[in-house]
This record gives C-alpha cells, sequence and structure tokens, in this order.
C-alpha cells in the first residue's frame, strides 16, 4: 500500500496573504513556531511560499523565527510586503499524490514543504521536511520491530 500526501500532511495550514509585510510574516511565523508560510493571493489561490530562509537572505532577520524582532529590525520588515520576498510559482502536490513523489520533488528542488492544493489552487494543507522525516522514523522503528 503507498502512502499518500493526505495522510502526512499538516491539514489546517497557517498561511498569509501576499500583501502582509514582512513582520507580520515574521510574527505569524514565530508564534506558530513554523518556518514556511503558503502565500495566498487575492482570489484565495497559493501563489508562493515565504520561508524563514527567505527573510534571512532578504532582511537579514533570524533564521529560526524564536525571538521577538529589535526595534531596528521590526522596522526594516514593515517597510517590505510578503510579495516581495517569496518565492514565486511555487511547487504544489495534490493531497492523493505518493510521499514518495513528494520526497523525491523536495529532494530535487531543495525546498522545505509542498503546499498541498485542490483541483484550483486552493491550500488544503502542508507537507514539510519534518513531516517526511517522521514518517521515515516511524517506517524505521516498524522494520526494526519486525526484524
Amino acid at each position: 500500500m503507498q502512502i499518500t500526501v493526505k495522510e502526512l500532511m499538516s491539514g489546517d495550514p497557517v498561511s498569509i496573504d501576499s500583501r502582509a509585510s514582512a513582520f507580520e510574516a515574521y510574527e505569524t511565523m514565530r508564534s506558530h513556531r513554523v518556518r514556511h508560510l503558503p502565500v495566498i493571493g487575492g482570489d484565495g489561490r497559493v501563489v508562493g511560499v515565504l520561508a524563514a530562509d527567505d527573510l534571512a537572505a532578504k532582511l537579514a532577520l533570524p533564521p529560526r523565527p524564536q525571538r521577538q524582532l529589535a526595534e531596528a529590525e521590526a522596522r526594516a520588515a514593515q517597510g517590505w510586503r510578503v510579495r516581495e520576498v517569496m518565492t514565486r510559482s511555487p511547487q504544489t502536490l495534490g493531497r492523493n499524490a505518493s510521499i514518495s513523489e513528494a520526497a523525491e520533488r523536495m529532494a530535487d528542488a531543495r525546498i522545505g514543504c509542498l503546499p498541498i492544493v485542490d483541483e484550483e489552487g486552493h491550500l488544503e494543507g502542508v507537507l514539510s521536511e519534518t513531516d517526511l522525516l517522521q514518517a521515515l522514523a516511524t517506517v524505521a522503528t516498524e522494520r526494526t520491530t519486525l526484524s
């Protein structure tokens, strides 16, 4: 039996509007303890992905959003919109894709997450590298137990 993305993805994902500020994105990542945010356009479809690494590279913000920003950092981040920093036209998958397809796509593209979308491009979930590692750990544990 093949494991599908739907079985491992994080449902009810945290996302951000493309018009939000980089400061709002950082604070959203910090408060939800995530490093990737699917970016939603005005039509409700996924138009990009914003990673904490994108904020770190463009704005010299911490690569792990764990602390409040200093006043100067917060001011600088207020001046940028998510759409200016995000990765556009991200890789996406449907919920019935296999986990092996997802892992291969993430490895080939060297990305940390895949937005999972419906047929119209609306966000249904997110599959992260952490989700894949947890699945790998489960399989490894099951194999060890069966041996």
